[in-house]
């Protein structure tokens, strides 16, 4: 019994809190506050608000920034049915 008690602890130490996708409302795994200033110095507000979209929308959005960043009109055409 002593066991499953210390395990079932371990399980409830483990759980992470799921949100709903600001875009198209699907589950999103965030990152606890910990992790973030482990894997960031300095983290911008810009890549904050990209954490909180569920992986699809996170994609969409970097390929739209990437896009926009080239500058190349046909690049935009050519993926507009893509995003």
């Amino acid at each position: 019994m002593a066991n499953e008690e210390i395990h079932a602890g371990d399980d409830a130490e483990r759980l992470t809190e799921l949100s709903s996708c600001p875009v198209c409302g699907k589950p999103v795994r965030l990152a606890s506050e910990e992790l973030l200033r482990t894997a960031f110095d300095c983290i911008k507000e810009e890549t904050r608000q990209l954490l909180g979209l569920c992986e699809r929308c996170r994609r969409r959005e970097v390929q739209r920034k990437l896009i926009a960043a080239s500058g190349d009109g046909k690049a935009k055409k050519r993926t507009a049915n893509l995003l």
